[in-house]
């Protein structure tokens, strides 16, 4: 038996802790289903942020700090993976990039000794982060399902009218505040 870090004991093991670290909300022994989409839940189908619009638009790949990053393009409400057949083995490589680009979000966000840095990081068009997410866009589009990107803009910063990848202008998303470039397919 271990200690987890609230002081408790239980018996864990290697499979618990590599199904926490792993996002699953099933624990190893219990009766909860194993899904190919664990990684990016629980999603709570019921909740009021989801999708509700019956849109087969676009999706929007971005990090809200909830554990599934795919968004409705039209609602933008959150979208299951299940619900449009996401590939199995893009599954990995977003719960990655989800968590690499919300802590360098809460790094920004605490304001701390780390803050410039990552601000350098989110806002760099070349760099990790967003070539893994948009790489990660175009293989969801190349599945089926046009995938826009979100790009990082600062809360006290009014959303620039030209895109951070091609410098071309903007449009407006419809129905939304947002500004899209089609040809980069990003959003912000």
């Amino acid at each position: 038996a271990r200690r987890d870090l609230r002081g408790g004991r239980r018996a864990t093991g290697v499979p618990t802790l590599i199904a926490q670290l792993a996002g699953s909300s099933a624990k190893p022994g219990s009766m909860s289903k194993n899904t190919k989409y664990d990684a990016l839940g629980p999603i709570d189908c019921t909740s009021d942020d989801m999708c509700g619009c019956d849109s087969d638009g676009s999706i929007v790949l971005q990090d809200c700090l909830i554990p599934n990053p795919l968004y409705c393009g039209t609602c933008f409400g959150g979208v299951p993976p299940e619900s449009i057949r996401l590939a199995g083995d893009l599954v990995t490589p977003i719960a990655r990039w989800r968590d690499i680009c919300r802590s360098l979000y809460l790094l920004w966000l605490d304001s701390g000794d780390y803050a410039a840095w990552a601000s350098d990081q989110l806002e760099n068009a070349a760099g990790q982060i967003h070539t893994a997410g948009r790489g990660i866009a175009d293989q969801i589009t190349a599945g089926g399902h046009l995938c826009y990107y979100r790009w990082f803009v600062p809360h006290s910063e009014v959303a620039s009218h030209d895109c951070p990848f091609c410098g071309q202008g903007l449009e407006a998303w419809p129905d939304r505040a947002d500004r899209r470039c089609l040809s980069c397919r990003v959003v912000l």
